[in-house]
C-alpha cells in the first residue's frame, strides 16, 4: 500500500518506491527469514533537520523486516533493540547493499538519528 500525499506531506517519488520495491525483494535485516515487510523505521512522514534545513526522511528510513520481526518491533521496542541493535544501524547495512542513489542530506539525517 502506497501512502498518498496530504497536505503535510507528499507520497513515496520513483526513487523512493524503487528502493521499497528493493527492500520487499531481500530478507529480514535482522534474522534472515523470508518473505519481509517493508519497515518504516519513524514513520512515511518523518522529518528532520540537517544543516538548519527540513528533510523528510520517512521514505528512505526502510528496512526490510519479516512478520515476526516486524510484529517484536510494535509490541516490544526495547526487546527488538536489545536483540538487534538500533534502527538507523539496520538501514545503514540495508543501503550498504543497495546500489541506488540514497540522496546525501537523506543519508546525514538518517545516520544523525538515534532510532
Amino acid at each position: 500500500m502506497q501512502r498518498k500525499s496530504t497536505k503535510k506531506t507528499r507520497g513515496a517519488n520513483a526513487a523512493e518506491k524503487a528502493y521499497h520495491g528493493w527492500c520487499k525483494e531481500q530478507r529480514c535485516v535482522c534474522c534472515t527469514a523470508e518473505p519481509v515487510e517493508a519497515h518504516h523505521c519513524d514513520g512515511a512522514t518523518s522529518k528532520t533537520k540537517v544543516d538548519l534545513v527540513t528533510v523528510l526522511i520517512g521514505h528512505w528510513f526502510v528496512i526490510p523486516l519479516c512478520g515476526s520481526c516486524h510484529w517484536l518491533y510494535h509490541n516490544n521496542k526495547s526487546q527488538f533493540t536489545a536483540v538487534n541493535g538500533k534502527q538507523h544501524k539496520l538501514w545503514r547495512h540495508v543501503m550498504n547493499r543497495y546500489d541506488g542513489d540514497c540522496p546525501s542530506d537523506v543519508r546525514s539525517g538518517i545516520e544523525g538519528s538515534n532510532i
